[in-house]
């Protein structure tokens, strides 16, 4: 038994939000023709949620969706929202917008969040994942990649994931090289295995934490949306540059990575005491 359901539920949910998904992850999704939304056509600012990737609204929270049987609305003018817990559904004040410790993003995660543990949010019996075959084939595919050894049993890896019924992304084609495959791999990695525990490990091993855990921590625009697409990298990370108003987007932290010191633990210091011979991780 486990609380994770209250750590993540909305405050209309009478959850804690006290982990939350950022715009960035939000923005990294791509659209149901699988490009990224500074590519694809069917991206439309004023609907920003809308002909993209399910997995996206599987995962998260979004503003405008229903989320536990409450209208879920971050816009922080929203004051009011629907309470579907009733029959007829019932007009109430929105946490969301009004409570101080509501979401700081304007998003909340979905996964582990289950109306059957409403009447007891602290005591779910949800399994908490450990390894799923979706990450099984993903590995599969990256060290095929890896090793030159792209060929059909890897993008077979990927397609089984991405063409599910309820997912049905489009098929990755053949004909892809090393770093366009790799670019494929590492994005999948990021829609599918959100709030799964493997995003830190994964950024550090491909050496790019030092890019994606650096800078503004994002949430939403708190009233109003984004003013057209960031820019998506090979790696599905967001640069906000080029929007018009990204000024107005919320700074929830700003974060710091030394590339010389945190792609390592420190080395406890009982083993250093233990054995003197030992030498100390680079700038602990």
């Amino acid at each position: 038994m486990h609380s994770t359901p209250n750590n993540l539920l909305s405050r209309n949910g009478l959850g804690f939000t006290n982990k939350v998904p950022s715009q960035s992850l939000v923005d990294a999704y791509t659209c149901t023709d699988g490009l990224n939304i500074d590519k694809s056509p069917l991206f439309d600012p004023k609907s920003p949620y809308k002909n993209r990737d399910p997995r996206l609204t599987f995962t998260i929270a979004v503003p405008g969706s229903i989320f536990y049987n409450y209208q879920f609305e971050t816009h922080r003018d929203s004051v009011k929202c629907w309470n579907y817990n009733t029959t007829p559904a019932t007009r109430v004040d929105n946490q969301d917008a009004l409570n101080a410790f509501a979401t700081f993003t304007g998003y909340c995660w979905k996964k582990y969040v289950d109306l059957e543990d409403k009447a007891d949010r602290t005591n779910s019996d949800m399994n908490v994942i450990q390894i799923r075959y979706a990450e099984i084939l993903l590995i599969y595919a990256e060290a095929k990649n890896e090793l030159g050894q792209l060929d059909q049993s890897a993008y077979d890896a990927i397609n089984l994931i991405r063409s599910r019924p309820s997912v049905n992304m489009p098929i990755i084609t053949l004909g892809k090289t090393t770093a366009e495959f790799r670019s494929l791999v590492r994005k999948e990695r990021l829609y599918e295995l959100a709030m799964e525990g493997l995003r830190l490990t994964d950024l550090r091993r491909w050496k790019i934490a030092d890019k994606a855990m650096v800078g503004n921590f994002y949430g939403r625009v708190q009233k109003g949306l984004l003013a057209g697409a960031p820019q998506i990298d090979e790696n599905g990370l967001a640069n906000y540059d080029n929007v018009a108003n990204r000024a107005d987007l919320r700074v929830i932290e700003v974060r710091t990575f030394d590339p010389a010191r945190d792609y390592l633990w420190p080395i406890p210091n009982i083993e250093i005491v233990t054995n003197p011979k030992l030498i100390q991780n680079p700038k602990y």
